[in-house]
């Protein structure tokens, strides 16, 4: 039985601290001693090792936004982490809030099945200087921002030139992250398990510049032309920074992975008619 748990809560919304607190006496009421709780503005890589004991399952109280954060902080410790949604969508937080105290009963039994989501490792060079590694469960995004013009850039495949993009930007997506930006920006949905990338320009001003799914095993880079002053870099949602064509982003399948709870009996395609509607013919 699971003795030892972290809690993270949204921290901007009083609902998600009150299901804390009470998610918090009832793992109490169940014997657990070693119970710890962090808001989501609290999270920094590491910030679960520096525990003793460290927590053997993090449970997540919020939305997407929640999740991703919790899975940045996770990176390089093999602590599982299940999610429940107090969001809007919920794609990857696909508990409901109504259902927290079944759910945490099966994690307390360690009734939930174990899947592996791999992260994607994205590096900032400036010239042929490293300046930054990171670390992504969704997806990065280079775009122009507040900027009136349209983004220019190169996007390769192992140093092989997929297309010259003028868009509002690009998304580089795992297959976990397939649902979310790089769908709304009319990517393909991939199974989540798919060891695959998606390629996919958003608002592109070609009809030719389409989406493209790669095998992960692909590097692959991107470079703004010379003409492009900045654009912005965003990583799951998050903005990095401001980027010029003395830039250049690499991206790879991290040899990192998180581990996520699910009910056994989960079934994705469910999850995709339940939250996206998808297949609905009304």
């Amino acid at each position: 039985m699971i003795k030892s748990i972290a809690l993270v809560f949204r921290s901007d919304t009083q609902k998600a601290k009150n299901l804390c607190d009470e998610v918090k006496s009832y793992l109490e009421d169940k014997g657990l001693t070693d119970i710890y709780a962090f808001s989501s503005t609290e999270l920094s890589e590491g910030c679960f090792s520096k525990l003793n004991p460290l927590p053997e399952v993090v449970v997540v109280l919020g939305g997407d936004g929640t999740y991703l954060s919790a899975s940045r902080a996770l990176v390089n410790l093999d602590i599982p982490l299940v999610g429940v949604n107090l969001g809007s969508l919920g794609f990857l937080t696909e508990h409901k809030s109504k259902d927290v105290f079944k759910t945490l009963d099966k994690v307390l039994k360690n009734e939930l099945k174990v899947f592996h989501r791999d992260l994607l490792k994205v590096q900032l060079y400036k010239g042929d200087t490293l300046i930054s590694t990171h670390k992504v469960l969704n997806d990065l995004c280079v775009e122009r921002g507040a900027r009136p013009q349209l983004v220019r850039l190169n996007v390769y495949s192992n140093d092989q030139l997929i297309y010259d993009i003028k868009a509002d930007g690009v998304v580089i997506s795992s297959s976990t992250g397939s649902t979310a930006y790089n769908l709304a920006a009319g990517g393909p949905i991939i199974y989540p398990e798919a060891k695959v990338l998606a390629v996919t320009p958003v608002a592109p001003h070609s009809l030719t510049s389409r989406p493209l799914v790669l095998p992960d095993n692909h590097i692959i880079s991107l470079k703004l032309f010379k003409d492009v002053k900045n654009a912005s870099v965003t990583l799951d949602g998050i903005h990095i920074q401001e980027i010029s064509s003395e830039h250049k982003l690499v991206v790879t399948k991290s040899n990192h992975s998180i581990k996520v709870l699910k009910d056994p009996t989960h079934n994705y395609f469910s999850l995709l008619r339940e939250k996206l509607k998808f297949g609905d013919r009304d």
